[in-house]
């Protein structure tokens, strides 16, 4: 089966060894993509799909290995290999005997695959990145007047991808690039915090509330030292969207320099709140 892998070029043997001990190792997401395209291609004959819009699909698209990004790209918007909640592809990871039966029938069996839908793009005309979102019209509220949740939590994580949390020159900074809300009747609301290892605040920002179109925002943290920073001091930023007349989002967001990985979600309509799986890697890198 390995020799026929290799002629077939499904793998080569610098990537998997011809040996026992190379060939029972576990594989991840990634090398998962790459096999199922290569076959994909190389044996079952399908040609290159669009992966117009695919960065906007995939959570954690920035932090795929140039290596891989070809065939997860491919996997992803063919339906093979999609992401898991919250739209992280999480290619490091490995899977179960169950995700790998899924996977194997979606490749040989195309009306099993999943459907890939990009939406139209709205371009943030402060220069801000683009993202992908409901127009006006499209808005959908409860009964509190709030945007519903699954609407509330595209903004927001559009947001939260964008985030940089950094030090220079000794000071510490947040950078965000705010999604463009649909209309005036919405506005950003962001917080920002840092405590040490006991839970105690060392700085505590209410950002002001925002109306519309911010674009780009930096947030200097004023007050902490590096001292702090090494005892284990860490950073928070939370963001929610409200509308003019209600004080609460119906989801809050968060993320934490302590919690790297996890995006912390607080849903008004149920006081239920959980830590998610959320591609991190790029927010706090400038804090280590």
């Amino acid at each position: 089966m390995y020799d026929y892998a290799v002629e077939k070029g499904i793998v080569k043997k610098y990537e998997i060894a011809p040996t026992a001990e190379s060939l029972n190792q576990p594989i991840n997401r990634y090398e998962m993509a790459r096999i199922m395209i290569r076959i994909n291609e190389n044996i079952q004959g399908e040609s290159k799909t669009s992966i117009t819009g695919v960065d906007q699909k995939i959570a954690d698209y920035d932090s795929v290995p140039q290596t891989y990004k070809y065939y997860v790209e491919q996997a992803f918007m063919k339906g093979m290999l999609t992401g898991k909640t919250g739209g992280i592809y999480d290619g490091s990871s490995g899977g179960t005997r169950a995700e790998a039966c899924v996977m194997v029938v979606k490749m040989v069996e195309q009306s099993k695959r999943s459907e890939v839908k990009i939406e139209s793009e709205v371009t943030n005309p402060s220069g801000g990145s683009s993202v992908v979102a409901p127009s006006a019209s499209e808005i959908k509220v409860n009964s509190q007047g709030q945007m519903v949740v699954d609407q509330a939590r595209f903004f927001i994580e559009s947001t939260m991808k964008s985030v940089k949390m950094y030090e220079q020159g000794g000071k510490y900074y947040v950078s965000v690039t705010y999604a463009e809300l649909p209309s005036s009747d919405y506005r950003w609301k962001p917080g920002l915090y840092v405590y040490d290892t006991s839970g105690t605040y060392l700085y505590y920002a209410d950002a002001k509330e925002m109306m519309g179109d911010t674009g780009t925002q930096v947030y200097e943290l004023t007050g902490i030292t590096q001292a702090q920073m090494d005892a284990g001091a860490s950073v928070r930023f939370t963001l929610e969207n409200r509308t003019k007349d209600n004080p609460h989002g119906s989801i809050l967001m968060s993320l934490d320099s302590s919690m790297g990985g996890k995006i912390y979600q607080n849903y008004a309509d149920t006081n239920s709140a959980e830590w998610t799986n959320f591609n991190t890697s790029s927010i706090f890198g400038g804090l280590q």
